[in-house]
């Protein structure tokens, strides 16, 4: 979502949703079965409080922030270690801050089954499939196999994101499913996974804990960490693990035109998020603007953003294309524009 998503204004903290962020939506939708003492927040340390002052219901305890990034493989591990020390066969459910769900309640049903699947049984973990609608080639796969009972299925591997043809065949044969990120365990799960395929990412917990888990052990420790995600330090390696089908109108919102897929345009399909606008015969198109007027006469199937002293055009067509200018920026420098 750049230029509007910079590094101290993540995708997950811009207000897309009636003037909610997807990070309050998803905290929000958690809230009617879960206190506020049972969340943990893991973000990047400069976003820290920014992510604070969107969750003002949370206390103190609830926010943790990463010295340095280093993928979802230790930030899971960091909070399994953290809510161990509470109750360490509390079921914990990993979920991402930026996702968004149409059917909420259905949502969060799946979510609660899970985590009660998931506490029945130290060394189970329970992941979320999330039911494709088209061979997206930009997800990783899950393969579910023999259902149990409930909607549970065992699953029988993980898949990269694949290629066109490939993503058309997993459509096809039906049981595979879009990989949500999402995953539900005990504590003590999690940290005997760890154990077993990541010692050194279990040393450097325990190390963490023999310093009473403080700020300053953190910051020195969390950045010799490795930097992987869960999937391939862990998830690949796992025997007993069980999914749950997710189908409730789930979106990554990974880019500009998956905006089109969440958000209702007007008559003729345009979104229209700016302050200001003088938009003429406009059809299927996004505009963005953060301080200046958007003027336009008569185009269609096109993106304009405006933030942070630059603006984006491009056609919908090759919004994913975003990414490039991105990388293009970091190979340049600047700094200033990430």
């Amino acid at each position: 979502f750049w230029p509007k998503s910079r590094r101290l204004t993540p995708k997950q903290t811009l207000p897309f949703l009636k003037g909610q962020s997807l990070l309050q939506r998803t905290v929000s939708r958690l809230s009617s079965v879960l206190p506020p003492e049972d969340f943990l927040i893991v973000t990047g340390a400069d976003q820290l409080q920014q992510v604070k002052e969107q969750l003002p219901q949370l206390g103190e305890s609830a926010f943790i922030g990463e010295p340095a990034a280093r993928n979802t493989a230790p930030c899971v591990a960091l909070a399994a270690h953290l809510l161990a020390k509470k109750d360490e066969q509390k079921p914990m459910v990993v979920l991402a801050s930026d996702h968004f769900v149409a059917q909420e309640e259905k949502w969060l049903a799946v979510f609660s089954q899970g985590a009660k699947m998931a506490a029945q049984e130290q060394g189970r973990v329970v992941v979320f499939g999330v039911q494709p609608t088209k061979p997206h080639t930009g997800f990783g796969y899950v393969k579910f196999d023999q259902e149990l009972t409930n909607g549970l299925f065992n699953v029988s591997g993980f898949r990269e994101k694949p290629d066109r043809k490939t993503a058309e065949r997993y459509l096809q044969e039906g049981c595979y499913y879009w990989n949500s990120g999402c995953f539900a365990w005990r504590p003590d799960t999690l940290l005997k996974l760890v154990e077993e395929h990541m010692p050194d990412l279990h040393s450097l917990l325990n190390e963490l804990s023999a310093r009473g888990d403080s700020k300053e052990a953190l910051e020195e420790l969390y950045p010799q960490a490795p930097n992987i995600s869960v999937d391939y330090g862990i998830m690949e390696k796992c025997e007993n693990i069980k999914g749950l089908i997710l189908d409730v109108g789930w979106n990554d919102v990974g880019a500009w035109p998956s905006l089109f897929e969440v958000l209702d345009g007007d008559e003729k399909g345009t979104l229209n998020l700016t302050q200001e606008s003088l938009l003429l015969d406009c059809q299927d198109s996004l505009f963005s603007a953060e301080d200046q007027l958007i003027a336009a006469i008569g185009v269609k199937d096109l993106i304009v953003v405006q933030s942070g002293g630059v603006i984006l055009v491009c056609p919908r067509s090759e919004g994913e294309r975003v990414k490039e200018l991105v990388a293009e920026i970091k190979a340049r420098g600047r700094d200033d524009l990430m």
